[in-house]
């Protein structure tokens, strides 16, 4: 899709309609694998000039072979199978990595976020969350991957709990250590 073609698709009123937000994000992912799935098929023809190319443009184009990669069957050969293991590793450790350029800056940045609209009544008031804050509960997803989800979220809740210097600090202290703390160990 050229892009005068998806302004004018997200400059559409109708576009508020889920049927129609979903025909254009199912054509946009549509058209972005495109090429990613005409590689791994070609790819996966055999082993002459065409195939080592089609490999070596996926090995390229990253996150766009991604799904195409995902996807392929692990019925194939034993070479081409290592090959693919490692370019899906390689790819995700690259974004990986590129999300958290991206973030730790963000960990300096104590501009407060504006919140959401409440629709219904809560409990609690919801703490006021800085960019800083916000790029550090998502660098903890990123890094703590083996962390369960209720973990996760009762650590982010006593996390947001925190005053503004305590959170400094935790922020500090995980760019320094390179770690979160787990207070759903702590006793």
């Amino acid at each position: 899709m050229k892009l005068a073609e998806l302004k004018a698709a997200l400059e559409d009123p109708a576009l508020q309609q889920p049927a129609k937000m979903k025909k254009l994000v199912d054509r946009t992912l549509a058209e972005g694998r495109e090429t990613g799935q005409g590689a791994i098929a070609l790819w996966h023809q055999g082993y002459d000039t065409t195939a080592a190319n089609a490999q070596k443009v996926m090995s390229q184009i990253e996150e766009l072979a991604l799904d195409a990669l995902l996807n392929a069957p692990d019925s194939i050969d034993v070479t081409k199978l290592v090959w693919l293991m490692r370019t899906l590793t390689d790819i995700e450790v690259e974004m990986r990595k590129r999300v958290i350029l991206k973030l730790m800056p963000l960990l300096d940045r104590k501009l407060p976020v504006p919140p959401l609209p409440v629709f219904e009544e809560i409990e609690e008031p919801i703490p006021e969350v800085r960019v800083c804050d916000e790029a550090y509960m998502l660098l903890r997803r990123l890094v703590e991957t083996s962390e369960p989800a209720e973990s996760y979220f009762l650590n982010i809740r006593t996390f947001g709990n925190l005053d503004e210097p305590e959170r400094d600090a935790e922020i500090q202290k995980a760019r320094k250590e390179n770690r979160f703390t787990k207070w759903d160990q702590l006793d």
